[in-house]
């Protein structure tokens, strides 16, 4: 069904917003379900607007997205051990790209965390040494036509000015 709903997605959005879309470069795979090839290709095909932010404000959004707005915020619960359990099993599914090194300090970092402050640590080195050196890889192996980059405000502004001038 993971298809089907991708489809019924886009035909909704295709009849409100016209024909363009803005979606986020993501694998084939995410998780063990796929993204469907005609849209997968049409991606990788398209133009991309590269959203580039500081480790801080990335760090942050992180931080507010998976520990603030869920029960990790809330130490001692059973939600509080469920999310933790969640994140353990996150990390030791891409322990082999982290290395062992790595993935012991972000396991002992993630399970010695009291306080937000205690959860930037393992969540900054999460970014710096592995999604920020494997996205850049995979950026430089595909090459893409970069048609805009900046940080949130600028790509935004961005944004609203192609779309104004699409509707011309």
């Amino acid at each position: 069904t993971f298809e089907n709903q991708i489809a019924a997605q886009l035909v909704h959005l295709g009849e409100e917003n016209g024909e363009r879309w803005i979606v986020e470069d993501e694998s084939r795979m995410i998780g063990s379900r796929a993204i469907p090839a005609p849209l997968f290709h049409s991606m990788r095909s398209s133009p991309v607007v590269l959203l580039e932010e500081s480790l801080e404000v990335r760090t942050e959004n992180t931080l507010q997205e998976y520990i603030l707005k869920t029960a990790l915020n809330r130490p001692g619960s059973q939600e509080a051990d469920d999310v933790r359990r969640g994140f353990e099993t996150g990390i030791q599914q891409i322990s082999r790209r982290l290395g062992g090194q790595l993935t012991q300090e972000v396991l002992q970092d993630l399970n010695s965390a009291k306080s937000p402050e205690d959860h930037r640590v393992w969540i900054r080195k999460l970014l710096e040494r592995y999604y920020d050196v494997y996205y850049s890889r995979s950026l430089s192996k595909r090459n893409p036509k970069i048609e805009f980059r900046g940080n949130r405000k600028d790509v935004c502004a961005y944004l609203i000015d192609l779309q104004s001038i699409t509707k011309r």
